[in-house]
């Protein structure tokens, strides 16, 4: 039994969707920070907008592929896992651009097809 679930590899995921700006701190001005902040946090809540339904929660797809790329071992995991769910985190910010020019409906049901096909791969 593990400390490490799947959930927490998803949380610290959306920690650092909408925390990277703030690692800038000592290196960057702090207009900037605030202007990558406030359009980071845009970007991020469309994509959760746009790809979030009844059927498929944003965080519960993140929880999901997290889930089923486990290896059971934490420090191997911890290798690759993040590489994926940034992956697709870039993937849901394309399906809450093309929601925005056709229809929320439509990301969702990519959203869906596209976790429900890693699941299961």
């Amino acid at each position: 039994m593990g400390c490490i679930t799947n959930w927490m590899y998803a949380g610290f995921l959306i920690f650092c969707i909408f925390a990277w700006p703030v690692f800038l701190i000592e290196t960057t001005h702090s207009t900037i920070i605030v202007i990558l902040l406030v359009s980071n946090s845009l970007i991020a809540i469309n994509a959760w907008y746009q790809c979030h339904s009844n059927e498929l929660g944003f965080f519960q797809g993140f929880s999901l592929i997290a889930s089923r790329f486990m290896s059971g071992c934490a420090n191997i995991t911890i290798l690759y896992l993040p590489f994926i769910l940034v992956a697709i985190y870039f993937v849901s910010i394309y399906y809450s651009i093309i929601g925005i020019f056709y229809d929320r409906k439509e990301s969702q049901e990519r959203w869906i097809r596209l976790i429900v096909k890693l699941v299961d791969w």
